[in-house]
């Protein structure tokens, strides 16, 4: 999973330091979860999947890239380097209470290697790849594996 992640990651800070306006990359089903999740956060303009009449274990991708007067929507991404799980307390902490100060999120910050609360954070769940909102929402705790400024 961090070979695929760290590919979309560098496609996509590669794609927006040229202005392109779309990207064209091939990967693993799960893949259109994460792009997916990056469009309902405002961070992509759009995904669309290939579709394919062979039941193949890599799909072909076309990810629209978004700015803003000219610049990148996406200024960091970031793939979850060490093995951290948070828990449905950690995500809410993140999602709902994110203030210097708090001692909660002290933890959360520790436990997520130096992270900005206002970050995007994407994390793989039983219940599939959901943003922190999203894992709240569902109350499921999962790994962290990507993080998107």
């Amino acid at each position: 999973m961090k070979y695929w992640l760290t590919k979309i990651a560098s496609q996509v800070k590669a794609g927006q330091q040229n202005r392109v306006r779309e990207i064209e990359t091939r990967g693993p089903k799960w893949y259109y979860e994460v792009a997916l999740a990056l469009v309902k956060e405002g961070r992509l303009r759009y995904v669309i999947k290939e579709e394919s009449t062979k039941k193949e274990e890599l799909i072909n991708y076309k990810m629209g890239l978004k700015y803003v007067e000219g610049a990148p929507v996406i200024e960091n991404i970031k793939v979850g380097t060490e093995k951290v799980y948070l828990s449905v307390k950690d995500l809410e902490t993140k999602v709902n209470r994110p203030f210097e100060g708090n001692k909660e999120w002290a933890k959360v910050e520790k436990k997520a290697v130096k992270t900005n609360y206002k970050e995007l954070w994407l994390v793989t769940t039983p219940a599939g790849i959901l943003t922190d909102k999203e894992a709240v929402e569902k109350k499921v705790g999962g790994q962290l594996v990507l993080r998107v400024d």
